[in-house]
């Protein structure tokens, strides 16, 4: 099954891992990146960067462009 992005669906094994992630650590990344010049580099290789690119997304509807993202040897990871 594919969980819903706009504009297109991402695997759920990717979105389940990138939700289980932001649950440990949401709080932290609130509070961090409230600060004044605060940035956010999401990086990942592999399945990690279809969990980081997926994070990035999520995040930089919120904190805009203080999030950025890196993947590396990264599968497809939707549609």
């Amino acid at each position: 099954t594919a969980a819903k992005y706009s504009p297109g669906r991402a695997h759920a094994g990717f979105h389940m891992q990138q939700r289980r992630l932001l649950r440990l650590c949401i709080d932290e990344l609130h509070e961090r990146l409230s600060q004044p010049h605060a940035v956010l580099l999401c990086v990942g290789h592999s399945a990690g960067a279809c969990v980081a690119a997926l994070t990035a997304l999520q995040l930089v509807q919120c904190y805009g462009d203080a999030i950025s993202f890196i993947g590396f040897g990264m599968p497809r990871l939707g549609d």
